[in-house]
């Protein structure tokens, strides 16, 4: 266990969140962590996250809900937005990663406020 989180024994998926009500403010995922699910889906008093570059794999629905989020960051190639961002009704800005292969409409369902999608060039 690191902190809030549950790790795998490789300390490299993030198993789950002990208690998601202690997701407030500015979140940080540790190093070395790859792969997370959807353990932040409805965290709403989180305001901001840090990925690690480290992160490989982002699961469906990983921020759906999660209406305190004015921006992120994904630090990997994420190749489907499917459900990712769904009903995060504060988020403004999306930076991707260089390789993003779609960014399908189910990811960006009720993003009333976003107005910035960053794509590399």
């Amino acid at each position: 266990m690191n902190g809030n989180y549950l790790l795998s024994d490789s300390g490299k998926k993030l198993e789950r969140v002990i208690d998601k009500s202690l997701l407030k403010g500015t979140v940080t995922l540790p190093d070395g962590v790859t792969t997370i699910d959807d353990q932040f889906s409805n965290a709403v008093d989180m305001t901001a996250i840090i990925l690690p570059s480290s992160l490989t794999t982002v699961g469906y629905a990983s921020f759906s809900g999660c209406t305190g989020l004015p921006e992120i960051t994904l630090p990997c190639n994420v190749p489907s937005t499917d459900g990712l961002f769904q009903g995060c009704t504060n988020l403004e800005k999306i930076t991707f990663a260089e390789g993003v292969t779609s960014v399908l409409g189910g990811g960006l369902i009720n993003l009333e406020k976003l107005t910035t999608m960053n794509f590399p060039s």
